[in-house]
């Protein structure tokens, strides 16, 4: 999980939009609280994609094993 104290919540805002700046049409948000997730969301006009970061975001991705249950070893506190 990042994202989970002021400075680096705004790092990542920051880089957001440095992604954007640079050309990019869209970018992944992965792995942080929704609040961050959110404030990158609205910080730029290109599409978020939202994985692990609550429900935040233009669009949400999951991964076909994490719908389907497929685990053999580890699951992710996110799969209930």
């Amino acid at each position: 999980m990042q994202g989970r104290t002021a400075e680096t919540a705004m790092d990542i805002v920051e880089t957001a939009k440095a992604i954007e700046a640079a050309g990019a049409i869209g970018l992944e948000i992965e792995a942080m609280p929704c609040e961050v997730g959110r404030a990158v969301d609205r910080a730029v006009s290109i599409f978020t994609f939202s994985i692990g970061a609550g429900s935040a975001g233009t669009c949400q991705l999951l991964n076909g094993y994490d719908l389907l249950g497929a685990f053999d070893t580890f699951k992710p506190k996110f799969a209930k």
